[in-house]
């Protein structure tokens, strides 16, 4: 897992400090993390492949970590993306999201699913073979929910000389069972 700390600042842009935005980057998938005003700008900094991903959490919905989302949006709009997007939120977010569409005129190439989430309970709310993405309930002023991207355990890996040894070589079932931590007869 790496995370790139695209913005730490809330209240106000500081100097060497932007508004509120992380990248989670799991193997080949990318998560934004909250979106605040010149994420954009920090994406062609730090030169991440912003364009592959396809969730965004945001924590609540202060605007040093919103302000940012419908630039990113209507970014994509002009770059002809296709594929769906979907953004976690406390509730608000989509009206805040569908509203500004429609009175800016904006048309969307792609859709977007809007997933309401509980601050106030832990809960599982994205799931992959990589990563499970859960809420953390935080005190706030305002619906705010926190983010643990849990990585999912990987695979084993075997030397190969080991199989050879135990003349295991052929037998996929038997090596995926041992990497699964089956014993070795």
């Amino acid at each position: 897992m790496k995370i790139t700390i695209l913005g730490n600042s809330s209240g106000g842009p500081f100097h060497g400090r932007h508004y509120t935005a992380q990248l989670v980057q799991v193997e080949n998938h990318y998560f934004l993390v909250d979106c605040g005003e010149g994420t954009q700008m920090q994406i062609f900094r730090y030169k991440v492949k912003v364009d592959r991903c396809n969730n965004i959490f945001i924590s609540h919905l202060h605007g040093d970590h919103v302000f940012g989302l419908i630039g990113l949006i209507t970014n994509w709009c002009l770059k002809k993306r296709t594929e769906p997007l979907r953004i976690f939120s406390p509730p608000g977010l989509q009206e805040l999201i569908e509203t500004t569409i429609r009175v800016c005129g904006v048309r969307l190439c792609y859709p977007i699913e809007f997933q309401v989430v509980d601050a106030d309970v832990s809960a599982l709310v994205f799931e992959n073979q990589q990563v499970e993405v859960w809420t953390i309930p935080l005190n706030h002023r305002s619906p705010t929910s926190g983010w643990l991207f849990r990585e999912k355990p990987k695979p084993r890996n075997i030397r190969p000389e080991i199989l050879e040894e135990y003349q295991i070589t052929d037998d996929y079932d038997r090596i995926k069972a041992i990497k699964s931590g089956a014993d070795l007869d």
